[in-house]
């Protein structure tokens, strides 16, 4: 889907949000009707691990679907803010991750000097954002800081990212056994949590493209 207008993010946003609520919803619903301790532990493993999936997937298409917003807008690179100058250099540059050669480092200054007001900021929305996995704090920051926007309103929230949603997630995707009396919070907290993280997250690049805070 192109995502030339405000009113395409704002679907786009909302779309992706809402089936990974529901998905997250029903994950949790069914570790809370298990029976048995087998089927309890198999269901809050499953329960955490999609959790962590929906976390980490919907911050990497958010970010992608603002900066095919902000493509869209087909603005020059003096007119943005230097974030975007950093994730789409690579574009305009031949075989510019090979900085060692004279030639390519002309090309990149050459650019830099001569090129930002006649050139438009453009490039693949998917290979600009840097998701890693374990998203953590850390590798936030890094995302938010590639399409520009402030991170502050998330940061606060560390303590359910790093050490309850990482942790055990890691648990479970490397194959240790989790039973529900070492969790020190309800699965169906940490449920709430995220999403109203990820409810944050949508806001924060609505309001960025509302506000059009990618200008200088």
């Amino acid at each position: 889907m192109k995502i030339r207008t405000l009113y395409d993010l704002e679907d786009e946003l909302d779309s992706e949000l809402a089936w990974r609520k529901k998905e997250m919803t029903l994950a949790i619903n069914h570790f809370l009707s298990s029976k048995s301790d087998v089927s309890k532990q198999y269901n809050l493993r499953g329960a955490l691990l999609l959790i962590y999936a929906h976390w980490e997937g919907y911050i990497k298409k958010a970010s992608e679907a603002y900066l095919e917003y902000v493509i869209s807008q087909r603005m020059t690179y003096d007119l943005l803010k230097s974030n975007f100058l950093a994730v789409g250099l690579a574009n305009h540059v031949e075989n510019a991750a090979d900085i060692k050669g004279i030639k390519n480092k002309k090309n990149i200054i050459d650019f830099v000097l001569n090129d930002l007001s006649t050139t438009k900021f453009y490039g693949k929305s998917s290979e600009m954002v840097f998701a890693e996995s374990n998203l953590n704090i850390e590798i936030l920051e890094k995302i938010c800081l590639s399409i520009g926007v402030d991170i502050k309103i998330l940061s606060a929230d560390k303590h359910w990212i790093d050490n309850r949603l990482l942790q055990f997630r890691n648990k479970a995707a490397h194959g240790d056994r989790i039973f529900s009396k070492e969790i020190d919070f309800k699965i169906e907290d940490l449920k709430s949590e995220i999403q109203a993280l990820l409810d944050r997250y949508r806001n924060l690049i609505s309001n960025a493209a509302v506000t059009k805070e990618y200008l200088k």
